[in-house]
């Protein structure tokens, strides 16, 4: 994004308490301010204490009207106190700390901050700030609050329940996924803290947020008692706390009323009208929440125990809404990765989604299942980009909708708000290994490369070994022009997960591509035997063909899949190891077909 204009902080542009930028459009001081504590709270900076300060001064002088003072011996005594002799030639660390703060500053408004409404540049030949209101691509979350909640502490009497603390707390944390203007982080991101020794101040400042809710579950006999607070990490004061007690066949009434509370003190005039008020049978609920610790571990098995548990749950309660939207979701995940015949996978998806809005029209997690389904299986992009916009009208924490409405704008070319949305999906699940890989995989269809590669290492940190951050890594090297390390990068991620068809697609078209034609075909040969006994989607056979240019053999497949309607088409035109066929003429007919954008 190119900015053009004048720096503020000159009298002339100081209007009594306001700031003005180019456009002469007012910046009161306290959005200047609530940019920078943005800023400072960033994932880019949160880690670079002395960026931190130097970036504060920097703004807080030229909201004081003292901007045009900034010199760099200046910058020198006050920020890093060291004394100048006035030969500011021989002292390069004010240059060389302005240096890193404006790549800093780039980077932010790259990733997390492309959708902020004001912008903060360092120009080069000064350090006097310049804010800029931006048009954005894609609209914030609500800065209002923001919000963890931590797994809840369990005290049982030894009946073995460990699992039901770890049960509620995910309750807590779908449930408050729904409370309009309050930002919450998912279960991902807050569970991975579970074991940690840190302060709550450190956890919270890692998270991005401001308050924390803590907990604790006490099981005795058919006894069971909630407790929870509320706690400001600013100060570690407990801004509320409550205990809720009953008979255990009654904790689905005991945590209505655990959710509301929690609700008015995190975000204190909130009415209820956002609160579902299904109670499903325990036995049923127990079952949907192992079904959602399995589909958390965002792996092949565990979508498919998610599926086993998902269905044992509608078995005992056929009108439980979230069980519903559950199943339809690890069948869509399953389609998406090649591991299930795509039309019968995404038929039993598109009926569980609609089943589940017919029990709850309100449930943001079955509209975001619809809308995959509009998306991946109808291909009627107007319709999923409406479902996906309800979803996060009813639930704007629910960090898998933001996620793939992001998948939605990448297929559809508009790669800058797609990012603006996996900004937004990794600002609700910051900690998530997944999350970080699927915004590397947009910015790689956009063609930041770099950018990619910034997010799926990110992931690594996360997750040593991730392999879906292994795999796109290869593909990212692969496409930069760095074959060798794709393969490598590839080969990897083919010794975690040796019988993903999707992934043995991509090392026959990486080796075909550099020309290991003989290798090429050999994983052509392992696919061919995996037919025999499971599916394999047409696409992934017809992507190594295109990596060896037999462009006859790879549009053959493609008609196939058309007529299999395979979700893997949605990836045609915006991922660039697809672009070889983007010239060729039969190309456009496939596109039309699918109703496709044409590469840009």
């Amino acid at each position: 994004m190119v900015w053009a204009g004048l720096p503020i902080g000159t009298p002339l542009e100081l209007r009594m308490d306001d700031l003005v930028d180019h456009q002469h459009k007012a910046v009161a001081p306290e959005h200047a301010r609530q940019q920078l504590e943005r800023i400072l709270r960033s994932r880019a900076f949160r880690n670079s204490p002395k960026l931190c300060k130097l970036l504060s001064y920097l703004v807080e002088e030229t909201i004081n009207g003292r901007g045009g003072d900034l010199k760099e011996y200046l910058i020198g005594e006050v920020i890093y106190e060291r004394r100048y002799n006035h030969d500011s030639a021989r002292h390069s660390f004010v240059r060389t700390a302005a240096g890193r703060l404006r790549e800093r500053l780039a980077s932010y408004y790259e990733a997390e901050g492309l959708g902020d409404a004001l912008g903060i540049e360092i120009p080069l030949g000064g350090y006097t700030p310049v804010f800029r209101h931006r048009f954005t691509p894609a609209k914030s979350l609500p800065e209002s609050e923001s919000c963890a909640v931590l797994p809840f502490r369990e005290f049982t009497d030894g009946s073995g329940v460990s699992p039901l603390a770890d049960d509620i707390t995910d309750e807590l944390i779908q449930r408050l996924t729904y409370v309009p203007g309050l930002r919450i982080v998912s279960r991902t991101s807050s569970f991975a803290f579970r074991e940690s020794n840190m302060d709550l101040a450190e956890i919270a400042r890692r998270l991005g947020v401001r308050q924390v809710v803590e907990g604790s579950v006490r099981h005795r006999s058919d006894r069971i008692e909630l407790s929870a607070r509320v706690i400001d990490s600013r100060d570690g004061l407990h801004k509320w706390s409550g205990e809720f007690s009953g008979r255990l066949p009654e904790l689905a009434k005991l945590q209505n009323r655990m959710v509301q509370e929690v609700a008015q003190a995190l975000q204190p005039g909130t009415q209820s009208s956002w609160l579902r008020q299904q109670e499903p049978s325990l036995s049923a609920w127990k079952l949907y929440r192992q079904g959602r610790y399995h589909a958390e571990r965002r792996t092949l098995d565990g979508w498919s125990k998610a599926v086993a548990c998902f269905r044992r749950a509608l078995e005992i309660d056929p009108t439980y809404a979230l069980a519903h939207a559950g199943l339809a979701d690890a069948n869509i995940v399953l389609a998406n990765f090649g591991e299930t015949e795509p039309a019968p996978a995404m038929a039993a998806a598109r009926v569980a989604s609609e089943t589940a809005l017919s029990i709850d029209s309100r449930l943001a997690e079955a509209h975001t299942s619809l809308a995959a389904v509009r998306m991946l299986a109808d291909w009627d992009w107007e319709a999923a980009e409406h479902s996906f916009k309800e979803a996060i009208a009813l639930g704007p924490s629910y960090a898998q909708a933001h996620h793939w409405y992001g998948r939605l704008l990448s297929h559809q070319l508009r790669f800058e708000e797609a990012m603006a949305r996996m900004e937004l999906a990794i600002a609700l699940d910051p900690v998530s290994p997944a999350t970080h890989a699927a915004a590397g995989m947009v910015a790689f269809e956009g063609k930041w490369f770099a950018r990619a590669l910034k997010h799926l290492e990110d992931a690594l940190e996360l997750s040593e070994n991730y392999p879906l951050a292994l795999w796109q890594i290869g593909v990212v090297h692969v496409e930069s022009g760095d074959c060798v390390a794709g393969i490598e990068f590839l080969g990897k991620a083919e010794k975690i997960l040796p019988s993903s068809c999707r992934l043995l697609s991509f090392c026959g078209y990486a080796h075909g591509k550099v020309g290991h034609r003989d290798i090429a075909l050999r994983y052509l040969s392992r696919l061919s035997e995996l037919s025999r006994s499971r599916y394999v989607s047409p696409l992934d056979i017809a992507l190594i063909h295109v990596g060896l240019r037999n462009l006859d053999e790879a549009f053959a497949l493609i008609e196939r899949s058309i007529h299999q309607r395979d979700n893997y088409l949605c990836w045609l035109a915006s991922s660039p190891y697809w672009s070889t066929i983007h010239s060729d003429p039969r190309y456009l007919i496939v596109a039309q077909g699918v109703s496709l954008p044409l590469p840009l």
